[in-house]
C-alpha cells in the first residue's frame, strides 16, 4: 500500500505554491497520491475566517488539481460545516489509507498547538516541506522528528493574502494561480 500525502489548508485561494509543494513531495517520496482537504474554518482562523466560502474554495482546489492524476480532493471538512480539526479528519479517513500529513516549516513551528497533535503524529507522520536546512535539526520539547520527516523543496514565494490584494486591485494573477481556478474566481467575482 502506497503512502498518501494529506494536504489540508484554507486554500483561500489555492495557488502554484501549494501545487509546487505537493508535486515535489509526491515525487521525492514516491507517494501514491496527494489528498487535498480544504478546511471549513481553521481553529486558528476563527476570528479571521476565509474570504471565499468553503464551497468556492473546494471548487477552486478541484479546478486547480484536475489535470494531475495523482492529486485528489476530499470535502470531508467542508461537509462537516464546523471548525476543522485535522485529527478528526485523519481519524475518519485513516482506515483505508497509509497517511502522511504534509505541512510547511512555518506550520511546524506551531504544530504543538494543534488539537491532539500527538495522536496526529501516530496516525499520519509529518512530511515537512523545507527551504532551510537548519530546520532538519528541528527540536521540540513536545515531539521528536527525524530527517525522514523533512523534504527539501524549492518553495515558490507566493501568498494567498498577496493574491487577494492583487485581485482586488484588478492586477494579473495568471502567473500565480492555475488558469481554471482563476477563471472560476472571475466568474464568481471572488475577492474583487
Amino acid at each position: 500500500m502506497k503512502n498518501i500525502g494529506f494536504f489540508g489548508g484554507s486554500f483561500d485561494p489555492i495557488h502554484f505554491g501549494h501545487i509546487n509543494l505537493a508535486i515535489q513531495i509526491l515525487e521525492k517520496l514516491k507517494l501514491g497520491k496527494i489528498l487535498f482537504c480544504p478546511a471549513n474554518i481553521s481553529p486558528f482562523k476563527t476570528k479571521n475566517p476565509p474570504i471565499a466560502s468553503s464551497k468556492d474554495r473546494f471548487e477552486m482546489v478541484k479546478q486547480a488539481i484536475k489535470n494531475f492524476k495523482n492529486f485528489d480532493i476530499t470535502d470531508f471538512e467542508i461537509k462537516n460545516e464546523d471548525i476543522s480539526y485535522t485529527i478528526n479528519t485523519l481519524k475518519e479517513i485513516k482506515n483505508k489509507n497509509n497517511l502522511r500529513l504534509i505541512i510547511t516549516e512555518d506550520t511546524l513551528l506551531n504544530f504543538q498547538k494543534w488539537k491532539d497533535y500527538k495522536n496526529i503524529l501516530k496516525i499520519a507522520p509529518l512530511i515537512v516541506g523545507v527551504r532551510n536546512k537548519f530546520l532538519q535539526n528541528f527540536e521540540s520539547k513536545d515531539f521528536i522528528l527525524s530527517s525522514k520527516n523533512f523534504v527539501e523543496t524549492n518553495i515558490f514565494e507566493i501568498s494567498s493574502t498577496e493574491i487577494r490584494k492583487r485581485l482586488k486591485n484588478h492586477k494579473n494573477c495568471y502567473h500565480l494561480i492555475p488558469k481554471e481556478t482563476l477563471d472560476y474566481i472571475y466568474k464568481r467575482k471572488l475577492y474583487l
